[in-house]
């Protein structure tokens, strides 16, 4: 950031590039090429301040011809908003083992999916190689667009990286967003699409109400780590003390809490969800939880349909958290849980 403030640099003052500062961008293009799969050019790249502010961009671009969007049935809170205050008619998706139910999409009549294929928001599931193709067949087939979310597809613990449906797509369907939110941190507020041909015409011909609201200063600053080789480095050393805290929480848990208890999306992501057979509902395991100074989430905020959250199921984040804390927080909840 210190180099940013150097002479030659003067022009991070200025308001900054409409789509994103092109430095950042041929980065940003050769990350994803390398860790993601996706292929794209950096011409093809539209950096945001956050993916709300991406996801809105692309509504406005979809709005002229999408009516219907298809969506997890399970979807983060941002986003469930920004569809009703952009008109979209809702259909929901259920959830199997393997991401989306297929047959809802083709029954759908919808324009466009929404979906988090890599590790799906909140419930962990990664959609399967076979989904994934047939998924990319309806989208050729129906002239529509995948909006793949990847908000942390870095992180997965078990196998290798799973590719992003953006770079298996041969059509210019799949609309790809990402962010450096969990890799980084939330504050920097930068996040980025990549937009097929066509909607890239679009957005040049400024049918948006659109404004850079990423900051050039950390833009510049995050190519300036990029080019470096730091944020490689980072990266590595990211994944590494994930794993390490991922596998201290399933550790605690195995010693701490009984069997019959359910553990969801461990594979990928900075947080899991659990689910208690003791007779407890949502409320009452995160009323528990409170009264022993321990946060846990609800499932049941993020879903399309109130009738489809499954029961008794909870969300804990384990990214912030120490060693310690962590240990620590499995043995409070075990003991405030019991029947």
């Amino acid at each position: 950031m210190n180099r940013c403030f150097w002479p030659e640099n003067r022009k991070v003052f200025l308001y900054g590039d409409l789509q994103g500062e092109p430095e950042l961008r041929v980065e940003i293009a050769s990350y994803l090429r390398q860790i993601r799969g996706v292929h794209c050019t950096p011409e093809q790249i539209i950096i945001g301040a956050g993916t709300y502010h991406s996801l809105d961009l692309l509504f406005q671009l979809l709005r002229d011809e999408v009516k219907t969007i298809a969506s997890e049935d399970a979807v983060n809170a941002g986003t469930k908003a920004l569809l009703g205050q952009h008109g979209f008619e809702c259909r929901p998706l259920r959830l199997e083992a393997d991401g989306i139910k297929l047959e809802d999409v083709y029954e759908s009549g919808a324009q466009a999916v929404y979906v988090t294929p890599s590790h799906q928001f909140p419930f962990g599931m990664t959609l399967s190689a076979g989904k994934r193709i047939r998924l990319l067949k309806w989208a050729q087939e129906q002239q529509a667009y995948i909006i793949e979310n990847d908000y942390d597809g870095e992180f997965r613990y078990g196998g290798k990286p799973i590719p992003s449906l953006q770079g298996l797509d041969n059509g210019g369907r799949v609309v790809y967003v990402g962010t450096f939110s969990k890799v980084l941190t939330p504050s920097f507020r930068i996040s980025y699409l990549v937009l097929p041909p066509m909607l890239l015409e679009r957005f040049r011909l400024m049918r948006h109400s659109y404004d850079q609201l990423a900051s050039p200063i950390l833009q510049k600053t995050l190519q300036l780590f990029m080019q470096a080789g730091d944020f490689e480095r980072h990266m590595r050393k990211m994944r590494s003390l994930y794993q390490r805290k991922r596998d201290i929480l399933l550790q605690a848990i195995r010693q701490h809490m009984p069997e019959d208890m359910e553990v969801i999306g461990a594979d990928s992501g900075l947080h899991i969800l659990i689910r208690m057979h003791n007779g407890l509902d949502e409320a009452q395991l995160i009323a528990r939880a409170k009264q022993a100074g321990v946060a846990v989430y609800p499932t049941s905020t993020y879903a399309l349909v109130p009738g489809l959250v499954p029961p008794s199921t909870v969300l804990l984040g384990f990214g912030g958290l120490s060693a310690e804390h962590i240990r620590e927080g499995i043995v409070r909840l075990a003991d405030v849980w019991r029947d």
